[in-house]
């Protein structure tokens, strides 16, 4: 189960064809003709994360002359720059899902997927339909939407991706997935267009998450060590850009982010800024790594640190605080100011 693109190994597979034919497209990484289906592709969900992977999307489909794609958000809006590619708004939840044979789901939290959820599957029959859920949930509501999907005639994928706005910006996401193999195989293509790699995790549906949880801990832990690296190095006369320029040269683009943030003042990025995560989506992604960590026996100190922190941070009177801001409560107990030089000079 290495990580990379998925090879498609559906029953539309033909081998031996040296160049593009009529309804099928060439698999650039083993050069065997894919039959596609007729799919109608749809996509719920256009926040931070949403909008990126829709217009690559949609751009894929564009390419590969297939219908445009079909979309729905609360605030229809945020679509707008979607609808300029070409992409369809729907009406609602119902719409989509009623017109589109595979639908990505890519919303906030727990209660707000499980109502979406419920509205696709009260929509009408699901026979034949692929919905994929692809925000970060818990492992349990990953299992009772899976169950209800399949109840109701369809098929459903836990397909979280890891990466933020400005990764899927750039289609680097990476896709965590579980659920049946062939459903993966028929939506594969649609995911590599938003992605760099898949990874399946097996049928289970509670896999994935469990894996994108515990990525999501490592990450966790990253913007706590790196707060208290970086306060470490700062409280003794080392510049925070000398010590993103060693975390880049030691750790490579990833790392260097981490530092980054927080020398380039992004964990604070003012009232009218974008975090890269914001502190109430990644306190939620802590709290759900607790309740794993709890059910198998697993303790997470740094973990349980980090929450004290996000929710200090949910106090603090500043507008739109990346979760890195932990940076900043550190910089407090150092005796400096939770805003640094490159925050200051921005007012």
């Amino acid at each position: 189960m290495a990580f990379g693109r998925s090879r498609q190994t559906s029953e539309y597979k033909k081998k031996g064809c040296k160049q593009q034919a009529p309804g099928f497209t060439v698999n650039l990484t083993d050069r065997q003709c894919i039959k596609m289906a007729d799919e109608q592709l749809g996509f719920i969900g256009l926040g931070n994360m949403g909008v990126e992977m829709s217009k690559h999307l949609q751009n894929y489909l564009v390419s590969k002359q297939e219908p445009n794609l079909i979309y729905y958000n609360r605030t229809i809006s945020k679509g707008d720059e979607l609808k300029g590619l070409g992409g369809v708004p729907g009406e609602s939840v119902a719409d989509v899902v009623s017109k589109s044979s595979i639908v990505f789901v890519m919303m906030t939290n727990d209660e707000v997927t499980k109502r979406v959820f419920d509205e696709a599957i009260g929509s009408g029959s699901l026979k034949g339909k692929l919905l994929i859920n692809s925000a970060t949930i818990s492992p349990q509501l990953a299992e009772e939407i899976g169950n209800a999907v399949n109840a109701a005639g369809g098929s459903f994928l836990a397909g979280p991706v890891f990466g933020l706005p400005v990764v899927a910006a750039k289609a680097q996401l990476v896709f965590v997935v579980s659920g049946p193999k062939d459903q993966l195989d028929r939506v594969a293509p649609y995911m590599g267009s938003m992605s760099k790699a898949q990874k399946y995790m097996g049928e289970d549906y509670k896999r994935a998450q469990v894996m994108k949880l515990t990525g999501n801990t490592f990450i966790i832990g990253l913007m706590e060590v790196v707060g208290e690296a970086m306060v470490l190095g700062e409280a003794n006369g080392i510049k925070s850009e000398d010590l993103a320029e060693w975390a880049e040269a030691v750790g490579g683009p990833f790392l260097g982010l981490y530092f980054r943030k927080n020398s380039a003042g992004i964990y604070n990025p003012g009232e009218n800024g974008s975090p890269l995560i914001s502190t109430e989506n990644i306190l939620k992604d802590a709290l759900l790594a607790q309740e794993l960590g709890k059910s198998a026996n697993a303790h997470l100190p740094t973990v349980s640190t980090a929450v004290d922190h996000f929710n200090q941070l949910l106090q603090r009177p500043e507008k739109n605080l990346d979760g890195s801001a932990i940076y900043g409560l550190l910089r407090l107990q150092a005796g400096l100011p939770f805003e640094n030089d490159a925050v200051q000079n921005r007012k």
